[in-house]
């Protein structure tokens, strides 16, 4: 089972860092690999589908520490938002594609997970936007 810390970072424009370590293989000097990020309009957009799906006690300590560990099935969830919305230029389509992220069942995040982070990620990357929302 594979563990995911969340970094809520910035003052003014504030950003989410996802880091993953993979059962402590991480290939970082602190054991956690970067995932990727979320910041600016794009975090704005997706916010209220984002953090309705952390637990309350996770969102508090992560507004005042800065950062939390999420369970495997959330940082899958948030590490496909962060990979979906990255070349996104449309409010709406974002905030609908991170809605359909958190709407889809476990086994499809997972798999959906796992097709965006092969060799061929960006086509699966593709895929899913077009399945949540026509979106290439």
């Amino acid at each position: 089972m594979e563990k995911f810390r969340v970094r809520l970072v910035g003052g003014g424009e504030q950003e989410l860092r996802l880091y993953r370590d993979e059962n402590g293989r991480g290939r970082s000097r602190d054991g956690w690999t970067f995932v990727g990020r979320l910041g600016g309009w794009r975090l704005s957009a997706v916010s209220p589908a984002v953090y309705s799906n952390i637990p309350k006690e996770r969102l508090k300590e992560l507004r005042s520490r800065g950062e939390t560990i999420l369970s495997e099935e959330q940082g899958i969830r948030l590490a496909l938002v962060m990979r979906g919305v990255e070349r996104l230029s449309d409010v709406s389509r974002t905030a609908t594609y991170a809605s359909g992220i958190y709407e889809m069942s476990r086994e499809e995040a997972f798999y959906w997970f796992a097709q965006t982070s092969n060799g061929i990620a960006q086509q699966g990357i593709r895929a899913l936007r077009v399945l949540l929302g026509g979106v290439e």
